[in-house]
Formats: structure tokens, C-alpha cells, sequence
């Protein structure tokens, strides 16, 4: 009979409800574990611009790593771009370009006057521009999908009622 209990997968059902409190947990600690080492390598270093110059390409790498590597494995594949796991790492190190960037802000001693800080905040601000148009693509995708899902259930539930209804007739 459609809609019965059984019909449900489990196991799908307790993995989104585990996700659900595993991702905050799991983001929760990495934002903080991130924040407390900017605090101490950047924040509270006698010179904050050198060691954010020094530092700050470290975790574009890892943030860049991390965007492409999720682009390249998760979401090229529903564009009908199939990239294997030597290929995702091989670009996603190309976010090592990031650098570059780093390199044309130029630490002006006259910004500082009112905060010690204005130099680092515009060297942080390549990162932030790079984490929000990331943060874009995924807000994107996601509002397809939450566009897409309601249509398709309703499909998958048309769908298997005429099945069901056909064997009655049987």
C-alpha cells in the first residue's frame, strides 16, 4: 500500500537527523579552533600586518583547497562534468594563486592611526571575497534544490500512486 511506514528509509531518515547535529557541532568547533589561531598568531603579535602576511596565504590554501575540492567532487558532477579524485586534488591545488593577490596589498603605516588593525583586515578581505562568492555558489545550489524537490516528490508520488493503481486494475 503507498504510504506505509515501511516505505520509509530509515537509514536515510537517521543520517539527515544525525547531520543535523553533527555539521553544527563539527562547524561550531572548526570556527572556533580558526578564530583562536588568528587571535594568537595574528591578532595579538606585536607587528599583526607582517603575521598576517605570513599566515594568512596558509589558510587561503586550506580554505581554497577545501571550496574546490568540495566544487570539484560535489557539484561539477550535476553539471555533467565527471572529475576523478587525483584530478580534484590537481586542481584544487591551483588555489595556491591566491597568493599572488597577498602580494599587491601594501602595508601603509598611515591607515594604522586609528587602528592597528586596518592593514590586516585588508589582506583578510581577499579571503572574505573568496569565501562569499563560494558561499553564493552553494546558497545557489541549494535554492534549486529547495525549488526542485517539492516538484520531484510530487512526480515520484504521481508516479508510484499510477503504478500502484494499475496492478489494482490488474
Amino acid at each position: 500500500m503507498v504510504g506505509e511506514v515501511d516505505t520509509v528509509k530509515w537509514s536515510v531518515v537517521s543520517t539527515i537527523v544525525a547531520s543535523w547535529v553533527v555539521s553544527p557541532l563539527l562547524s561550531g568547533t572548526i570556527a572556533f579552533l580558526l578564530i583562536r589561531s588568528v587571535q594568537k598568531f595574528i591578532l595579538n603579535a606585536a607587528d599583526p600586518c607582517a603575521m598576517a602576511r605570513k599566515y594568512v596565504p596558509v589558510y587561503m590554501f586550506f580554505t581554497g583547497f577545501m571550496i574546490a575540492m568540495i566544487t570539484l567532487v560535489k557539484r561539477l558532477k550535476y553539471v555533467g562534468l565527471q572529475v576523478n579524485g587525483e584530478e580534484s586534488i590537481l586542481y584544487a591545488v591551483v588555489a595556491l594563486f591566491v597568493r599572488s593577490l597577498l602580494v599587491r596589498i601594501k602595508h601603509d603605516p598611515d591607515d594604522e592611526k586609528y587602528s592597528r588593525f586596518e592593514s590586516v583586515e585588508r589582506i583578510f578581505a581577499v579571503l572574505m571575497i573568496f569565501t562569499a562568492c563560494a558561499m553564493a555558489l552553494a546558497h545557489g545550489s541549494n535554492d534549486v534544490a529547495n525549488a526542485v524537490d517539492p516538484l520531484a516528490a510530487v512526480v515520484a508520488a504521481v508516479d508510484s500512486g499510477v503504478k500502484y493503481y494499475k496492478n489494482l486494475l490488474r
